[in-house]
C-alpha cells in the first residue's frame, strides 16, 4: 500500500493553519504543519518525507520565498513541490517567487475548490 501524499503546511496564523489542515486532510493527504519557516526548514533538514510544501509568503524569521530557495538548494533525493500562499498581486513578486523555485500559487482568500485543484 502506498503512503499518503505528505503535505508540509506552514503559516504563522493559528486559525489559518487549522483551517487549511482540515481542508487538506479532507482529500486524504497526510499533513504536518509548522508555525514558521525555520521550523519547516528544520523538519526537511531532519529528513521528514515531504511531497508538497504549502507556505505563506510573509512569515517571521524566513519568508516563504526564502524557504523555497533553501529547499531547492538542498538537492534532496525527491522533488518537493512548492505552493506559495499569498495576497500579493504584483508581477515582480510572482517572478521572484518563480525564480526561487515556486511551482504554483494560492491566492488569499483561499478558495476550497482552487485548493483542491492545486492538490
Amino acid at each position: 500500500m502506498e503512503r499518503p501524499i505528505h503535505v508540509l503546511f506552514f503559516d504563522d496564523d493559528p486559525l489559518m493553519r487549522k483551517l487549511l489542515t482540515a481542508l487538506i486532510r479532507q482529500h486524504e493527504f497526510q499533513v504536518t504543519h509548522a508555525g514558521d519557516g525555520i521550523a519547516a526548514l528544520g523538519l526537511i533538514q531532519a529528513g521528514q518525507e515531504v511531497d508538497l510544501i504549502i507556505s505563506d509568503w510573509e512569515m517571521p524569521g524566513i519568508t516563504g520565498v526564502e524557504l523555497c530557495r533553501a529547499v531547492r538548494q538542498m538537492h534532496l533525493p525527491n522533488y518537493i513541490h512548492f505552493i506559495l500562499l499569498t495576497a500579493r498581486q504584483q508581477q515582480d513578486d510572482f517572478i521572484a517567487a518563480i525564480e526561487a523555485g515556486t511551482d504554483n500559487f494560492l491566492l488569499k482568500p483561499i478558495s476550497p475548490p482552487i485548493l483542491k485543484a492545486r492538490l
